[in-house]
């Protein structure tokens, strides 16, 4: 056969693979096997394979939490766990809404807050093919308070069944067997009609609950097993946990841990009669041991000594974040009390981050030496436009605020440009009236094709407030560079500030940022430097003087020892004290060999015969 022939045979049949290869993206096989067979001059076979993987299905998904129940607490953080998969393809996208309103995108489990009421949540994925799964969901409700009657067993216990009312109230022992029992949950809401436990009693409370039996109880001793989670716990040893009821006012009662590792820590506690329940943290009573004083005064008084001193270190000085709208974001902020007191710490921010934050605690409470978090849910949600926040958050207890200078980029879910800056080094630090210069770089992620592109800059302090806007328009095609200067105005105040840089196309934003400094010549330019040169002046002299005084001493002391030695009527103890200074002011110039060993041993010789 003519080889020529043989070959185009071959290439035909390669030809066939690929082009099957490539229509196999389109259709719905999971698999294709091809045998392409070619006679050649041996009259040999060769035979052709292709194996390959077709993605035809949507990701798998996994709904942890929150699970078909009733949640208790309005306002609680719930969990949002899940697992998602896709055994061909990469995932793109995932996204949840809560009762079909507005689907938020998220990277990974998240908590979120929901009011009194019934949800359905929706969680939704597609992957890098196109293929959305939306079909999974979860429905739940949220109530303030969950109750739950049982019958006492023989054995004189209930054990809870109810889940919003077991996560709390596991089990009461030692009941009459005839009686029946209710039990509601509140979880960490205070019923507005219940009394504020005291500071003095406890330091934190974490639950409230109430308990009813249909006959009598009281003098009789009965057993509560309770449960709080390692979430809820935080940074509490579990060893100052407390069951406290109420009576006139909320008394502590006899608390054992269980098991303080597993999740829930459970505990157990010994009760009297029952009414009203909180769980919390035991109060540490202050001192009241004078140290170096003593208590003065009545109503109002002090105790003397030194008092308790409050400080507290903060993980972060900065906050920086970049995220999608419609994406959720949790960041922790650690803070260590470095005092000697407990710390009740609160959050503040400053107006132009108002709305972006959700937070689970407003306040938190942190023995000394103890580390406590906060998670700060960052939500751009409905309200929340894409843009550059600037800002500050505020960690503030009774004596010490701290701040924490924070940037939140937000831009379009899926932004057809975006924008990169960059600050070079010698305009990181500049002053009032230079120009500050940056490297601007434009990214064409849609694949448009010379689109004209808005941008807006904007120069703001680290509080939020503007000192510069301007706006120009760039057309784009793949990527384009450039570098801008702006002018500083002369009377800006010195400190830290931001450049941020918005990027607008249609509904399409992108964003970035940079942080820069006015007030390059800090504590050694301007006013401040002369005052430290004059310092360093003034310290120049006195040690001249200083060491040509010790350069003298030989001479000076001769002058001065004669002097004393022609005074007999000075007492000895005032003449020893002027000779001991004299001495030591002769090893002092010796040290730093301002004289010689000669003239050291005979200074040293004469005032030694004058101390006889």
């Amino acid at each position: 056969m003519n080889k020529k022939r043989q070959w185009k045979k071959e290439w035909l049949i390669i030809g066939i693979i690929l082009g099957i290869f490539i229509l196999s993206q389109t259709i719905n096989e999971e698999k294709i096997s091809i045998i392409g067979r070619t006679v050649l001059d041996t009259w040999s076979t060769v035979s052709l394979n292709a194996s390959i993987s077709i993605d035809n299905s949507p990701p798998d998904i996994i709904i942890d939490s929150p699970e078909n129940r009733t949640y208790v607490d309005t306002g609680n953080n719930l969990s949002l766990n899940f697992i998602v998969t896709d055994s061909v393809s990469d995932i793109d996208t995932i996204m949840y809404n809560l009762n079909d309103i507005e689907n938020i995108t998220i990277t990974g489990n998240l908590t979120f807050n929901a009011s009194a009421g019934s949800y359905k949540l929706n969680l939704l994925a597609n992957d890098s093919k196109g293929f959305l799964n939306n079909s999974k969901s979860v429905s739940f409700s949220v109530a303030s308070e969950i109750v739950e009657n049982l019958d006492v067993d023989e054995n004189g216990d209930v054990e809870f069944t109810d889940l919003s009312v077991k996560e709390t109230i596991e089990k009461v022992s030692g009941l009459p067997t005839s009686a029946t029992v209710t039990a509601v949950n509140f979880n960490s809401t205070k019923p507005s009609s219940w009394t504020e436990p005291s500071s003095n009693t406890v330091e934190t409370a974490l639950k409230y609950f109430e308990i009813n039996v249909s006959e009598a109880t009281s003098g009789g001793s009965y057993t509560i097993n309770f449960n709080l989670t390692q979430s809820e716990l935080g940074s509490t040893s579990a060893s100052s946990i407390r069951l406290y009821t109420f009576e006139s006012d909320w008394q502590e009662l006899s608390t054992s841990v269980l098991d303080s590792s597993s999740d829930p820590a459970s505990f157990s506690a010994t009760t009297t009669h029952f009414s009203q329940f909180l769980i919390g943290e035991k109060s540490t009573p202050a001192s009241t041991t004078p140290t170096g004083g003593t208590i003065s005064g009545s109503t109002g008084g002090a105790i003397g000594g030194k008092g308790r001193e409050s400080s507290f270190d903060v993980d972060q000085e900065t906050l920086k974040v970049s995220l999608k709208k419609g994406a959720s974001l949790i960041k922790p902020i650690k803070i260590k009390n470095t005092g000697d007191g407990v710390l009740e710490i609160f959050i503040d921010f400053s107006e132009s981050l108002k709305g972006l934050f959700w937070l689970p605690k407003e306040t938190l409470r942190i023995k000394p030496g103890e580390e406590g978090i906060f998670n700060f849910n960052i939500i751009t949600g409905e309200g929340i436009a894409p843009g550059v926040y600037i800002g500050e958050v505020f960690l503030k207890s009774e004596k010490i605020s701290k701040l924490i200078r924070t940037i939140i980029e937000i831009e379009s879910e899926k932004p057809l440009f975006d924008i990169d800056l960059e600050i070079p080094l010698a305009y990181k630090k500049i002053d009032p009236g230079e120009k500050l210069k940056i490297q601007a770089t434009l990214i064409n992620l849609g694949g448009l094709k010379d689109k004209e592109v808005s941008i807006e800059y904007l120069i703001k302090n680290s509080k939020g407030e503007s000192i510069l806007k301007e706006e120009e328009t760039i057309k784009v095609r793949e990527q384009a560079s450039f570098s801008k200067e702006f002018l500083i105005p002369k009377d800006t105040v010195l400190g830290e500030y931001v450049i941020a840089a918005i990027v607008k196309y249609k509904d399409s934003i992108g964003t970035a940022s940079e942080v820069f400094i006015i007030g390059k010549m800090s504590v050694f330019g301007g006013v401040n430097a002369l005052i430290l040169i004059g310092i360093l002046v003034i310290i120049g002299i006195t040690i001249l003087f200083y060491k040509k005084g010790l350069k003298n001493i030989e001479k000076l002391q001769k002058i001065r020892l004669k002097k004393l030695d022609e005074k007999p009527e000075i007492p000895k103890a005032q003449l020893r004290e002027k000779l001991e200074k004299e001495l030591k002011l002769l090893e002092k110039s010796y040290k730093a060999k301002y004289i010689t060993e000669e003239a050291y041993v005979k200074g040293k010789k004469r005032i030694k015969d004058m101390l006889k």
